[in-house]
């Protein structure tokens, strides 16, 4: 398994701001996901908020698969 470069791919993607960490991202993700469930939310605000989260989500799957590559990595038999 190969890393990917996830930080530039990932952060170049992000209109907002990049996150400081996952749990700060995972914050924001909850923080949408509670304005979204009340029922007054504006269309354009809706949409605005939806394309933040798909941001968010993709930086923080990112931000998974290079933590996993680490592991993988410090994990492996140091004889192979």
């Amino acid at each position: 398994m190969t890393a990917e470069p996830t930080t530039a791919s990932t952060t170049s993607a992000l209109e907002g701001p990049e996150p400081d960490s996952y749990a700060d991202a995972e914050q924001e993700l909850e923080t949408i996901l509670e304005a979204l469930e009340v029922d007054d939310v504006d269309v354009d605000e809706l949409s605005s908020r939806v394309a933040r989260a798909r941001e968010l989500i993709t930086w923080c799957r990112g931000r998974l698969r290079t933590a996993e590559v680490t592991i993988t990595e410090l994990l492996a038999d140091p004889d192979d």
